[in-house]
């Protein structure tokens, strides 16, 4: 190797000479380890390379199938440049974005992202996400997908001319902006009613977070369309077709939802030595459902015996803990492929299409019924 390079611009030269001359005939080159042995290098400089020639658009990544060539039998074009805004830090939302930009990558095209998590104490984007989003509307892009959360707080997204596709929720009144394949959490959470009814539980409860103060005095059809009001009806109306009354908890009271651990904790503590006490649980998150099954745990409760619990989300935290976590898994993997089809038909039609949740049984529940 030319010793007047850096390792990783060593590998990257070596890989751009076989990339050439077709040495990776079907276009998927060896596993990360496999050419660190080759080149005698360890995996760090490999990576670098590897992000390198992604860069350069030789190569693309595609999750959970490894590095392949990139098909060189067309000229890449700034119209394969599509916007996609959703949030990246996060257990549901990260993989979800990741999931977007390799079903991108699949449709030979590629993603320029905005994280649009950040929101200040009045629930804005703050200014570098406003800064950020306009740098982005005024890229050659072929259209935008934008995960709808906090859509209300985002509404300038309905001036521009792009195409769009909401993904995953669509959190505002009025008209869809476009096309929308959205979660079904109202069937999801419904599914972990049944599921806890066929296992003979009668007192179900629902633990969840309170609205942001400035949607406490929303529309009827703006709390319909947030998480929060889809798994509040998707479960009242389960535990009605149930003849079973519905138990709403409301952890927060606060208005940050995260306000602090104590306060967290004594509000569970409540909720759980109610009399009568729920004998099932569901939540509107896997992370505040792990917190439960910690305060059960506390109080002398034993999961699935005395406690039934489901999370949602089916993030990390339902199958990494001490006790698998029963949870409902939203189909991330089919949220982004229709997602980038809709984007690519270039069809703007106001269509919603929902995307129907799987429930996963772990041990938090019990077992299913037989």
């Amino acid at each position: 190797m030319n010793t007047g390079l850096y390792k990783y611009e060593q590998v990257a030269a070596r890989l751009r000479e076989r990339i050439a001359a077709g040495a990776y005939a079907n276009g998927r080159l060896p596993r990360d380890g496999q050419l660190a042995a080759e080149f005698n290098v360890s995996k760090v400089p490999v990576n670098r390379a590897l992000n390198l020639l992604r860069e350069e658009g030789l190569l693309e990544r595609v999750k959970g199938h490894g590095t392949f060539v990139r098909d060189g039998s067309r000229p890449l074009t700034l119209l394969q440049q599509v916007g996609v805004m959703t949030p990246r830090h996060d257990h549901f939302y990260g993989p979800l974005h990741e999931a977007i930009c390799s079903e991108l990558l699949r449709k030979d095209c590629f993603a320029l992202s905005v994280h649009n998590a950040g929101l200040t104490e009045d629930w804005a984007p703050p200014e570098s996400t406003r800064r950020a989003i306009r740098r982005l509307l005024g890229a050659p892009i072929r259209g935008l997908i934008v995960n709808g959360l906090f859509y209300w707080r985002f509404r300038f997204l309905e001036e521009i001319e792009r195409p769009t596709v909401i993904v995953h929720c669509f959190d505002a009144d009025g008209p869809l902006p476009g096309p929308a394949v959205l979660t079904d959490l109202a069937g999801g959470i419904a599914s972990g009613v049944e599921h806890l009814v066929d296992l003979g539980h009668r007192r179900i409860a629902l633990m969840t977070v309170r609205l942001p103060a400035e949607l406490e005095s929303c529309s009827a059809e703006h709390y319909d369309r947030t998480p929060l009001g889809q798994i509040s009806n998707g479960y009242r109306r389960a535990m009605e077709q149930h003849g079973m009354a519905a138990e709403l908890r409301i952890v927060e009271k606060q208005r940050n939802i995260f306000s602090t651990p104590e306060l967290r904790h004594t509000e569970l503590v409540r909720l759980l030595t109610a009399t009568p006490r729920p004998t099932a649980v569901i939540c509107q998150s896997d992370t505040l459902a792990v917190q439960v099954g910690h305060v059960a745990t506390e109080l002398g409760l034993k999961l699935p015996d005395d406690l039934a619990l489901v999370g949602l989300y089916n993030t990390p935290w339902s199958h990494e803990g001490p006790i698998p976590l029963t949870s409902i898994d939203c189909g991330l993997e089919e949220l982004a492929r229709l997602a980038v089809a809709l984007l690519l038909a270039g069809d703007q039609e106001p269509r919603l299409q929902y995307v129907q949740p799987k429930l996963i049984i772990r041990k938090s529940s019990g077992e299913g019924p037989k």
